[in-house]
């Protein structure tokens, strides 16, 4: 079995550069990261922390599967799931970084598309 190589962080409480050295390429706090949800077809946006571990309710009872022609339908949603970063600074708070990923969920099939 070969020994996969990818990226490795280590996901830590509080400030991750408080005395805590890391033993991969870094470390991440998740204290300051908001999931937000924006449903597409409704134009809203919505923040839930169930989103942090794959719980959000977009989420729930969905089996994620990589063939996106299953999941397209009728009762197929799209979202756009954003991590966004916050720090303080010198100035007060400041957005520090986001990344987003596409979602299609149908739940009348239980099936969803990342």
């Amino acid at each position: 079995m070969s020994e996969n190589k990818g990226f490795k962080f280590n996901i830590i409480k509080n400030d991750p550069l408080d005395g805590h050295k890391g033993t991969n390429i870094g470390s991440i706090s998740l204290d300051n990261i908001a999931p937000v949800f924006i449903d597409v077809q409704n134009q809203e946006a919505f923040i839930d922390i169930g989103g942090m571990h794959a719980r959000a309710s977009v989420e729930k009872g969905v089996k994620w599967i990589n063939d996106k022609e299953i999941v397209e339908g009728e009762d197929a949603k799209p979202y756009w799931l954003c991590w966004v970063t916050t720090e303080r600074g010198e100035n007060g708070p400041y957005y520090a970084g986001v990344t987003a990923c596409y979602l299609l969920v149908n739940k009348s099939i239980r099936r969803g598309y990342k």
